[in-house]
Formats: structure tokens, C-alpha cells, sequence
């Protein structure tokens, strides 16, 4: 039996082609790095602490349906730049299955218009660029200071 050789028609090279598949298949995890000069200013739309809901907010968007929802403005600077390095030191959630009850929302507005939304539970959770991120103390000493006034120390 005669055997066909077959012809290659279009052949890639595997090894330069893997990376590059693989970098858009598995985006990094890794926080984006924000020039806190390049941010407006930060608003918060959040319920007030300690609310109980009959049921679970599930998604981000469920908060606006409260209509006792509040909202507030940052643009301090020194603010922004703490949130800034909060933010950027972020790293993905291993277990991408944890819910969260979630009870703020956070638009970074840039200069060009652009935003960049995070959301978070109260106590834990924490959702940004619709990634999990796992937890961090700062994330919510920061929450609790700026937004909801409370003092971090007594905490």
C-alpha cells in the first residue's frame, strides 16, 4: 500500500503561536494600573451600612432598584491616589464560584470619559472589571472611611 504524503498548507509554528493564543484565551488577572492623574473623580452609589435585604444582590446593577440608595462624589487627590494603589494591588479570586451580597458600586471616571466600575459587598466581596477579586482589609477600611465616614480604627 502506497502511502500519501500530505501537504502542508498554511503551516503555523506551534511555539510562537501558543503565547499569543493563550494571552487572549486567559486574559491576565492582574488589576489595570490607573494613572490617578488621568481620574475625574469616583462616585459611589451605595446602600447605607447594615441593610438588610429579603434576598441577596446578586449583581451590581440590583442596588440601583433600592430607593434608598445614596450616592457620593470623590475627587480629592490624596483620596484618589489611596484608591488608586488599592485597586492596582488587587489580585483574581481563585474560586471564582463565591457569591456576593453586594452593597456598593464604585465608577472611576477618567478625564477621556471612560469608567472603570467596581462593586463590593459590605463586609466582603469584592467585583472589578466584572472580575472576583479576592479580599483585602484595605479595600474595605478605605470603603468604610471615605464613604461611609466611619473611622477605621474603630473597627
Amino acid at each position: 500500500m502506497k502511502r500519501l504524503k500530505s501537504k502542508k498548507y498554511g503551516h503555523l509554528n506551534y511555539r510562537l503561536f501558543l503565547p499569543f493564543l493563550v494571552t487572549f484565551l486567559f486574559p491576565s488577572c492582574k488589576s489595570n494600573n490607573i494613572d490617578t492623574n488621568d481620574i475625574s473623580y469616583v462616585k459611589f452609589y451605595y446602600l447605607p451600612k447594615h441593610t438588610l435585604s429579603p434576598i441577596s444582590i446578586d449583581s451590581c446593577k440590583k442596588i440601583y432598584h433600592y430607593h434608598f440608595l445614596k450616592d457620593t462624589i470623590i475627587n480629592d487627590r490624596a483620596t484618589l491616589d489611596s484608591l488608586k494603589f488599592i485597586l492596582s494591588n488587587l489580585s483574581c479570586r481563585e474560586d471564582t464560584n463565591y457569591r456576593i451580597d453586594f452593597r456598593l458600586i464604585g465608577m472611576v471616571v477618567l478625564d477621556n470619559g471612560d469608567t472603570i466600575g467596581f462593586c463590593s459587598g459590605e463586609y466582603s466581596g469584592i467585583e472589578y472589571n466584572s472580575r472576583q477579586m479576592e479580599d483585602t482589609p484595605k479595600f474595605f477600611h478605605f470603603i468604610d472611611k471615605v464613604v461611609y465616614n466611619i473611622n477605621a480604627t474603630t473597627l
